[in-house]
């Protein structure tokens, strides 16, 4: 058992690493109390949908309504458990956008030292409150979507899932 991991790390270490970098990077984020007022907006909507009113007709916003609906899921909770709620679907998010990254720079012919360095770099960029500040804000989702997308495209898979995809990046961003 313990040989079998030690194989699986020394065979996956390149984006374990990155990987493991970016949930210490966001795991904060995930106790934190409201401080980005963005997100008090899609909540705050998200609180309208859930009390029945219609979006962009009693309540508005000017933003695509995916991510209002991605906070609908929030507003069932109290309002500390909605925001973590939020915050790790941003984490899961992130989690799955650095294994995107990590199978497009694979499947284009990076080598492992440059792959290494660009997952890393998009861990800490993208893990950090650097540029985000760690708020489950549009962005972050649709770099997921857009990186499925590429995935896709560089795949050569034009099929239903690819029209989804842009279907949801645009829906939401």
């Amino acid at each position: 058992m313990i040989r079998n991991l030690q194989n699986f790390i020394k065979k996956n270490w390149i984006i374990l690493i990155p990987l493991i970098l970016f949930i210490i990077l966001r795991i904060p984020s995930l106790f934190e109390r409201f401080w980005y007022g963005d997100e008090g907006i899609y909540s705050t909507i998200a609180k309208g949908l859930h009390d029945g009113k219609t979006l962009y007709i009693n309540i508005w916003d000017h933003k695509p309504p995916l991510l209002n609906w991605i906070y609908y899921i929030g507003a069932f909770f109290n309002h500390d458990l909605g925001f973590f709620l939020m915050r790790l679907l941003n984490l899961i998010s992130g989690f799955i956008a650095t294994i995107l990254l990590f199978k497009i720079l694979k499947k284009v012919g990076f080598k492992n030292a440059i792959t290494f360095l660009v997952l890393i770099l998009f861990a800490l960029f993208f893990g950090s409150t650097i540029i985000e500040g760690n708020q489950a804000n549009a962005e972050n989702f649709f770099i997921t979507f857009n990186l499925a997308l590429l995935y896709q495209l560089i795949t050569n898979k034009f099929n239903v899932l690819t029209g989804i995809l842009f279907f949801l990046s645009f829906m939401i961003k």
